[in-house]
């Protein structure tokens, strides 16, 4: 990359190195189930938070942003309908019951 690291660069790379090490965030060996390294208890990470399976539920939620902004010169229609998005059933569902909510105060 071209770049040098200082000492105190260094440090924190030590510090951060040794964490990862004592929560045991790195393995060699294969585990199906994602777990919170930095969690005391290593717990299995929630679905929300993995990209391969909420990846449409946030492109949806950052679009209806924006329109409702009108960011990027986009306007409401821009936003897709929810009713064609794939992801956790119950992420939808609370996506779905925000919208009523949110159309009762427009």
């Amino acid at each position: 990359m071209g770049k040098k690291a200082s000492d105190n660069d260094l440090g924190h790379i030590v510090r951060t190195v040794g964490l990862i090490h004592r929560r045991k965030g790195m393995s060699s060996g294969f585990d199906p189930i994602l777990r919170n390294v930095y969690h005391k208890d290593n717990p299995e990470l929630q679905q929300e938070i993995l990209d391969a399976t909420t990846e449409e539920v946030g492109k949806f939620m950052i679009y209806r942003y924006a329109s409702r902004e009108g960011l990027l010169g986009m306007t409401p229609s821009d936003c897709p309908n929810i009713e064609l998005i794939n992801g956790p059933k119950h992420l939808i569902n609370r996506i779905k019951k925000i919208k009523r909510v949110n159309n009762q105060e427009d």
